[in-house]
C-alpha cells in the first residue's frame, strides 16, 4: 500500500507540474510576464495586470547606455562609471536583453509581450552587431594569460597593461589599477607589477616540464 500511495503521489505531483508549465506557457503566449521574478532593469511588475511597466528614469539610462555604446563607442566599464552602475557586466547584460524591445524570452523561445518597448528592435540589433565586433577584436588578442591570473596578495584578478611605446605589457592587479571598482579586493595591495613576457615564459616552461614528466617513455628512462 505504501508503494502504491507513493506512486500515486508522484503521479499527482507530475500532473501538477505539467499543468503549471502549460499554464505559464499559455500566459507568456498571451503576452503576460511570467511571474514577478527576474524583472528586467527599466521595468516594474504590476501584479494586478501581469504586465511590465516602464520606470522613466531607468528607461532614460538604458537609452543612454545604447547611445554611448553604439554611437560614441565607449567601453561598458566607462559607461557604468558614468551612469552609476556597479560594473561593466550590468551594462553588457542590459545591452543583450531583448525583452527591452517589447518581447518575452521564456524557455529559449520568444513571445510578443504586452509591455511597452524601451528600445526599438533595430537599435537592439545595432548593439548586438557592435558587441560581436568588439568580441571578435578581443578574440584576436595575443595575450596568452588574459582573464586567467589572480593576484597572490589580495585575490583580485590581474590584467595586461601596456607599459611603453614598444607595446610591452606588465601584469597589474585590479586592486591597484582600479579601472573596475567591482573587481577591487583590497585598497592596499602591495603586489609587484610583473613583465607579462616573463610570466608567460614561466608558464610555458612549466607546461613543457609537466608534459616531459608525464611522458611514458621519459618515465622508463
Amino acid at each position: 500500500l505504501l508503494t502504491l500511495f507513493a506512486g500515486l503521489a508522484e503521479f499527482d505531483r507530475d500532473l501538477i507540474v505539467q499543468k503549471l508549465k502549460r499554464g505559464m506557457i499559455a500566459r507568456v503566449e498571451d503576452g503576460y510576464w511570467p511571474g514577478g521574478g527576474n524583472i528586467p532593469y527599466g521595468y516594474s511588475y504590476n501584479q494586478s495586470t501581469g504586465i511590465l511597466e516602464i520606470i522613466p528614469e531607468e528607461a532614460e539610462k538604458i537609452r543612454e547606455i545604447f547611445r554611448l555604446y553604439i554611437e560614441e563607442k565607449i567601453a561598458p566599464q566607462k559607461i557604468a562609471d558614468r551612469l552609476g552602475f556597479k560594473g561593466d557586466r550590468i551594462v553588457t547584460e542590459i545591452l543583450k536583453r531583448k525583452s527591452l524591445t517589447g518581447c518575452i524570452i521564456y524557455k529559449g523561445k520568444e513571445y510578443r509581450g504586452r509591455h511597452e518597448a524601451i528600445i526599438s528592435l533595430s537599435r537592439w540589433k545595432e548593439a548586438q552587431d557592435e558587441l560581436e565586433k568588439r568580441s571578435r577584436h578581443r578574440a584576436e588578442s595575443n595575450y596568452l594569460l588574459s582573464g586567467l591570473l589572480v593576484c597572490g596578495e589580495c585575490g583580485a584578478k590581474m590584467r595586461y597593461q601596456k607599459w611603453n611605446k614598444d607595446g610591452d605589457c606588465k601584469l597589474i592587479c585590479y586592486s591597484q589599477q582600479k579601472s573596475k571598482p567591482n573587481l577591487v579586493k583590497s585598497d592596499d595591495c602591495q603586489n609587484e607589477r610583473y613583465w607579462a613576457v616573463d610570466i608567460e615564459n614561466a608558464v610555458i616552461n612549466e607546461l613543457f616540464r609537466m608534459t616531459y614528466l608525464g611522458d611514458k617513455e621519459t618515465k622508463k628512462q
